[in-house]
């Protein structure tokens, strides 16, 4: 939450410790974390994208190799023995 001054936020933290301990519920003091701090941990789109962008890489690659090996290198192959080769050589 953002508040205009600390007096602001002082009078807000007062009140809601009041209706907490009013409620029974037990209240722990959060840790009051600066903006800066919050953006540096903060998944920005850019990281999104980029890391949907590695997995579909990934993904076609996989995909990729799986049709290769099953149309030119095992096509004799059984489903079953062709999916722990697939497993354990990539």
């Amino acid at each position: 939450m953002r508040f205009d001054d600390t007096i602001e936020r002082d009078n807000f933290l007062h009140k809601l410790r009041k209706a907490v301990a009013k409620a029974g519920i037990e209240y722990e003091n959060p840790i009051m974390v600066k903006d800066k701090e919050l953006k540096k941990q903060a998944v920005t789109k850019a990281d999104r994208a980029q890391l949907l962008e590695k997995f579909f890489r990934v993904t076609f690659s996989h995909v990729s190799a799986f049709i290769y090996l099953t149309t030119y290198t095992l096509p004799n192959l059984s489903p079953l023995r062709l999916e722990f080769q697939f497993k354990y050589q990539s």
